[in-house]
């Protein structure tokens, strides 16, 4: 009885122990598992923190170029604009001139009407025609003004109407030309010489004493 107590109690320690060793196995795997799920979640949020950092360059990359070509378009926007206002102001004195010129032609056909003839005033309105420095644009635009201008110079009623006439289109065809036009005050005074002289011409002999 003795013997067989002792075979019943080895053969419940043999399996007691090999239940232990079952269950430390186990558990050790049990563990690994656990660690090895961890290291995996790890790894997943190191790869994701790396994208994001990633995206993150990618995006100050795409701002600094987007400043950069914000900078260059205000720089070509600040560069366009004196030339826009130049081409502004270019125009609107294009504008002008026409304007300056039409009404200009008006009046002076106005003062040499038959019935409203007024010589002295035409002369001063001629003048100021031909002291305008009109540019070649606005004599293109107004063509029928200077064909017209053309009758002025056979203009027989007063010989300085026709010879400032001749004089104010000699000086638009060295715009036509393209010569640079002289300023308005040294036409007005080489215009001035001219008529002087014509005037000398024109006047008629003292009478004999």
């Amino acid at each position: 009885q003795e013997e067989s107590s002792d075979d019943d109690w080895r053969k419940t320690e043999k399996k007691e122990k090999k239940d232990k060793e079952k269950k430390e196995k186990k558990d050790k795997e049990k563990k690994e598992k656990k660690e090895r799920k961890k290291e995996k979640k790890q790894q997943e949020q190191a790869k994701k923190k790396e994208s994001s950092k990633r995206k993150k360059s990618g995006k100050d990359s795409d701002s600094d170029s987007d400043n950069d070509t914000e900078s260059k378009t205000q720089q070509r926007k600040k560069k366009a604009e004196p030339e826009k206002e130049k081409k502004k102001t270019e125009a609107d004195k294009t504008k002008e001139l026409d304007g300056k010129l039409q009404q200009k032609w008006y009046d002076l056909q106005m003062s040499l009407l038959a019935n409203t003839k007024n010589e002295a005033l035409a002369l001063e309105i001629l003048q100021a025609i031909h002291d305008t420095p009109l540019t070649r644009e606005v004599l293109e635009k107004n063509a029928d003004i200077c064909e017209k201008f053309k009758k002025l110079k056979k203009y027989k009623a007063n010989p300085k109407i026709a010879d400032l006439a001749r004089q104010t289109m000699n000086k638009w065809k060295l715009v036509f030309e393209g010569a640079q036009e002289k300023p308005a005050v040294e036409a007005a005074a080489k215009t001035s010489e001219e008529t002087k002289v014509t005037e000398k011409k024109t006047e008629p002999p003292a009478a004999a004493a």
